[in-house]
């Protein structure tokens, strides 16, 4: 009855409250164990590499049209740290930012070092990453991507017409409506394990399979 499915609800509320308790706690503890280096010494990548396995990662479930099981749900980790924006368009600090700051200072002084004039505004973080050809609607001006991480394989495909690397649309890309799934584009393929690399994710793009190994990008 009525009541019964009152109280089934709100005992699912406590628990789903509870799991979310413990989870922020268990990323501040992984967040405080990072050190974040001072007075302008140096951010190594395998720091980085290594702060960024040692925080937990929210699943992600996405949607694979392109698939040959239409729609199917595809697991992956991702999240995002700076700016994000909201379905209702306002521009809001990440819940990740905030269980995550010493990883954020982190990163954000690796790109002040590596990348001196380079403005930005957010930091997308995948595990692996979702192998569509996608496109980024929201992109300001060029990204800048590197990869994380022991692993093979694994490299950054960006439409080019003069690349020689053929990739094949999966769905529609609503930013390019001129585009159809089953179109065939050309692009270049570029090697990102340890390397930055300056592009515009308002191109069609998408990072290729790891052959081995985990990539953080």
């Amino acid at each position: 009855d009525l009541s019964t499915l009152q109280l089934g609800q709100r005992a699912a509320a406590e628990a789903l409250l509870g799991w979310l308790r413990a989870a922020r706690a268990g990323a501040a503890a992984a967040d405080a164990g990072i050190s974040v280096p001072e007075d302008g010494r140096p951010v190594a990548l395998g720091d980085v590499a290594r702060a960024l396995q040692t925080v937990p990662w929210p699943d992600c479930t996405v949607r694979r049209e392109g698939s040959a099981r239409q729609g199917s749900a595809v697991l992956s980790k991702a999240m995002c740290l700076g700016l994000i924006r909201q379905q209702a368009g306002d521009l809001i600090i990440s819940r990740a930012t905030r269980s995550l700051p010493n990883l954020t200072l982190l990163l954000v002084k690796l790109a002040e070092q590596q990348l001196p004039g380079f403005r930005f505004t957010s930091i997308q973080l995948d595990w692996n990453g979702d192998s569509r050809v996608r496109v980024d609607g929201n992109g300001c001006g060029l990204s800048c991507i590197v990869g994380l991480g022991e692993y093979s394989g694994g490299h950054l495909w960006v439409m080019d017409r003069h690349g020689d690397v053929p990739m094949t649309v999966p769905s529609r890309l609503h930013a390019l409506p001129e585009l159809n799934p089953g179109d065939v584009l050309r692009g270049s393929v570029h090697d990102i394990q340890g390397r930055f690399l300056r592009f515009d994710r308002r191109l069609p793009h998408c990072l290729l399979p790891c052959d081995s190994g985990h990539r953080i990008s």
